[in-house]
């Protein structure tokens, strides 16, 4: 599936924020922020900027990434850093970070690549609908059979010129980093836990930092969403209690647990304060096992 590109300006996007990444970084030189980042396709480990990383130029329409900023960065910083704290969070905090989380899900490279992978079955789909209803308006009595016909062949060119190249309007949808309002409320809906870290192991993050299982969606008892809010705190999210927000302690299995999930979604980047062998293994690992969490005790976090 082919589409043109819709993105003509040349500027630099950064498609996992500077400020989010902030909070895993290794050290800070007067403004400036540095992680470490284990590249998957380079094969290296190395100490850089984050302003040098997680960013392609012309990847936003430069009014996405001004509103980006202003209405969904800006707005949660201080949500975040009130979760970190393990401190309560309001209904509109709640509302408002659901679509950070919602944007953050549907920003990322990755985002763009389920919706190229998904969109021949959507296609096929539709257009087997199509063909259904002109098959059953030809046996219909009375029907122009030959007319049914000519618009049942034209479905098939369009579908045949689909194949090549989306239609715009849905070529915008794969692009655009704004979710639905399904999306949002779907993130809401769920059982937030936050765990923080206390070591001896500490929590990574990637280019593709919120993690789902894709079997389950989000929408089902067995859904679960993580994302990492630092080095040391984590936002699991769930269907297994009903409790507007719990927070507790990770210990070290499941801090693991957190990272092999959010490693094994990077599709390029991963990113922790400090070198260690473990992030590579974890970067690098194919079809990792990854456990469902029973969250038992919000308190404890087990």
């Amino acid at each position: 599936m082919a589409g043109k590109a819709r993105h003509s300006s040349k500027a630099r996007n950064h498609y996992v924020h500077q400020g989010y990444l902030s909070r895993f970084a290794s050290r800070k030189n007067g403004s400036r922020f540095y992680i470490w980042v284990y590249d998957k396709a380079q094969y290296s480990f190395v100490e850089t900027n984050i302003s040098n990383i997680a960013a392609e130029r012309g990847f936003y329409l430069p009014e996405d990434e001004t509103k980006l900023d202003k209405f969904v960065e800006d707005p949660s910083k201080r949500i975040i850093d009130k979760l970190i704290r393990q401190e309560p969070i309001n209904e509109g905090e709640r509302e408002q970070f659901s679509h950070y989380l919602a944007v953050t899900l549907k920003r990322v490279p990755a985002n763009r690549q389920r919706g190229r992978d998904l969109y021949p079955k959507v296609l096929d789909k539709t257009f087997d609908k199509v063909d259904s209803f002109f098959r059953m308006l030809e046996k219909l009595d009375g029907v122009d059979r030959a007319l049914v016909a000519f618009h049942r062949q034209a479905a098939q060119y369009y579908k045949q010129q689909f194949q090549i190249e989306a239609p715009p309007q849905v070529h915008d949808i794969m692009l655009s980093p704004w979710p639905t309002k399904r999306l949002v409320e779907t993130i809401k809906s769920m059982s937030w836990n936050v765990l923080s870290a206390r070591g001896p192991t500490f929590l990574l993050t990637s280019n593709n930092p919120v993690f789902f299982f894709s079997a389950y969606g989000l929408e089902n008892e067995e859904s679960e969403l993580c994302f990492p809010l630092s080095t040391n705190s984590i936002l699991l999210c769930n269907r297994q209690r009903r409790e507007d927000l719990g927070f507790g302690v990770a210990d070290e299995t499941l801090v693991c647990e957190m990272n092999r999930r959010v490693a094994s979604e990077a599709t390029r980047y991963v990113f922790y304060h400090r070198p260690e062998t473990w992030v590579q293994t974890l970067a690098m690992k194919q079809a990792p096992y990854l456990s469902r969490v029973f969250l038992t005790c919000a308190k404890c976090g087990s």
